[in-house]
């Protein structure tokens, strides 16, 4: 892979980082909405952005000489920050769903469940432990 090549992924993978961004900031809006088609719709998106990152990550490792190039370095220290703004919006998304279910099983008398997994994704987001690849 030549630099340009290299350039262009990574700005394309900042592309999509800003997509989930904004997909992820929606996904709250709807939950406090309590509109669960829109979310629906919402999260079968993140999981195609989701994916399609999976692949322009694959394809970054292809082009790791070209790290040590003052432009590369500055598109990933751009890129390092959307990564930590995705998982803070995360971590929002998380807890405002957290927040609501709680607040639906109070006003209909019933108990609010430990919700296991999105728990433990929301603790590892927010206390820093999830990283990534």
């Amino acid at each position: 892979m030549i630099l340009i090549e290299y350039v262009a992924l990574l700005n394309r993978k900042q592309d999509l980082l800003d997509k989930i961004i904004g997909n992820t900031e929606s996904q709250v809006r709807f939950i406090r909405k309590q509109k669960m088609v829109g979310l629906n719709r919402l999260l079968r998106t993140r999981g195609q952005l989701l994916e399609t990152l999976a692949i322009l990550i694959e394809q970054e490792k292809e082009g790791r000489q070209w790290n040590d190039q003052i432009e590369v370095q500055k598109l990933r220290r751009h890129i390092q920050k959307s990564q930590q703004i995705v998982l803070a919006a995360s971590a929002v998304a998380i807890q405002t769903a957290l927040d609501e279910k709680k607040k639906n099983c109070r006003a209909n008398g019933w108990q609010f469940e430990n919700p296991g997994a999105s728990a433990d994704l929301y603790w590892a987001l927010v206390s820093g432990s999830f990283t990534w690849v």
